[in-house]
């Protein structure tokens, strides 16, 4: 269970590095009987971690450029430490 959460992480980040926002979502309805027929998962050999929704935020004409920047709290330089 574990790996497939760090999995699904690293997912995340790498569809946010490409400019696709995602939310991964669990609940009950990832463990009915309706959801896992309309997926094929038969309920009693596998078990649902969860669902990743994917896609483009609408920013118009202006597309992925319409993003706003959000500068960082803290730097590199702010938190690096040389050792001796």
């Amino acid at each position: 269970y574990a790996a497939v959460c760090c999995s699904i992480h690293n997912l995340t980040l790498s569809l946010w590095g490409e400019g696709v926002g995602t939310k991964w979502t669990t609940g009950d309805y990832t463990r009915s009987e309706e959801f896992a027929d309309v997926i094929g998962v038969d309920l009693a050999q596998e078990r649902v971690v969860g669902v990743v929704w994917y896609g483009y935020a609408d920013y118009g004409d202006a597309g992925l450029d319409g993003i706003p920047d959000r500068p960082r709290k803290l730097s590199v330089q702010d938190i690096h430490t040389v050792l001796p």
